[in-house]
């Protein structure tokens, strides 16, 4: 059961989840006729350990990216510089090294930015059916998807990562980089 309010009239009902329409997204209210989004209030949240386990399934897909990416680079960088540049071998595992762990700190910030972008959810979140959700009950933004994903994850972590347990104990299930950027991690209607 889900309380659904009028913004405008302050009329109000419960109503239970699986007599609503699939993919709902707004409701037209029975008193002023006016229509109104859900707002993220009306969703349940998603707890600590199914955003844990929507987090290991993205790991593991990015794991499977970068190493593909990285034998790539590897391969390609080692023919190309054992070719046209001469170096000792020392100095050209070194630059393809960095480049590659270049590659491998920059794709993840890429897919949770872009994936939280435009489907406000990541594959994990998919597979789980849980999404992200700004105050308004949408999708993020790219400026909110960058400042949870870039911004916020980073003081997350630097913090000792202190900010992703936060949703142990918070009553909105948010943690330090969903509070930053006004989202919410919620089960999808």
């Amino acid at each position: 059961m889900i309380k659904i309010s009028c913004p405008f009239c302050g009329y109000s009902k419960n109503v239970s989840v699986e007599k609503l329409p699939a993919r709902i997204r707004g409701v037209i209210c029975p008193i002023c006729g006016k229509k109104f989004n859900f707002t993220a209030e009306f969703y349940t949240k998603a707890g600590f350990f199914v955003r844990l386990l929507a987090l290991i399934i993205d790991l593991l897909i990015l794991k499977i990216i970068a190493i593909i990416i990285g034998a790539l680079l590897d391969y390609t960088l080692t023919y190309l510089l054992d070719k046209f540049v001469y170096w000792e071998k020392e100095k050209i595992n070194t630059l393809i090294g960095g480049v590659i762990y270049s590659v491998w700190t920059i794709i993840p910030f890429f897919y949770f930015t872009i994936s939280t972008w435009q489907y406000g959810k990541s594959i994990g979140k998919l597979f789980l059916g849980i999404r992200i959700v700004n105050n308004l009950g949408e999708k993020p933004d790219l400026k909110i998807s960058i400042k949870r994903e870039i911004v916020g994850k980073l003081l997350s972590g630097l913090i000792l990562g202190i900010g992703f347990f936060m949703v142990l104990f918070d009553k909105n299930k948010q943690a330090l980089h969903d509070k930053l950027a006004g989202t919410y991690v919620v089960y999808n209607l």
